[in-house]
């Protein structure tokens, strides 16, 4: 698929994330893909809705929230796929919007973006980079699917990977069994399509 064609990648799974109930699965995503516990999920938007807000309506992630850590630290979190062209500056500018728009009334805390690229682009060899922006107020991590080669899922990280990637029929089937979480979006997205309308 030519990837001009696509306007917005995050729909689908923004309108699955929007239910309450599934955040137990972008949360064990998050938990692995940084290899943190999150202890709770404190507000289900890190993102003022208010007027004075810096193009807060045009973040279209697939999720933005706010967590606590064990060591009590809180973040924001923001989780996009990234296509089509200007990668870095996309990058940038979603990790920015939601580091600028958080409510000015709570305490402003660090935000971390995991960025999701179907795409070979940066020339480093590991599939997941960090990224360090302004003094550890913005970290980048960028998850570059492509270059996930593991023949076989050690970890619930691998399935996640794996999942994402969803090149070889085996690992997906493996990820789906080894990590319960996966299991339940796959059944999700499932119903989803089932019941979209064209």
């Amino acid at each position: 698929m030519n990837r001009n064609f696509i306007s917005d990648s995050n729909y689908v799974l923004r309108e699955i994330f929007k239910d309450e109930k599934n955040m137990d699965i972008i949360q064990d995503f998050v938990e692995q893909v940084l290899d943190t516990k999150i202890v709770k999920i404190i507000s289900d938007s890190c993102i003022k809705n208010s007027p004075e807000s810096f193009q807060g309506e045009r973040i279209n992630g697939i999720k933005e929230f706010k967590i606590i850590k064990e060591n009590n630290e809180k973040i924001n979190i923001g989780i996009k796929i990234i296509d089509g062209q200007y990668i870095q500056e996309k990058i940038l500018i979603y990790g920015t919007l939601i580091h600028a728009n958080q409510s000015k009334k709570d305490e402003i805390c660090k935000t971390v973006t995991i960025n999701i690229l179907d795409l070979d682009y940066f020339s480093t060899q590991d599939y997941h980079k960090k990224l360090v922006f302004d003094k550890e107020e913005m970290i980048f991590h960028i998850l570059e699917l492509p270059k996930f080669k593991k023949e076989k899922i050690e970890s619930d990280k691998d399935a996640w990977m794996a999942y994402l990637k969803c090149d070889r029929e085996n690992l997906v089937e493996e990820a789906k069994q080894k990590n319960k979480k996966i299991g339940k979006l796959e059944k999700i997205l499932k119903e989803y399509w089932l019941n979209e309308k064209l």
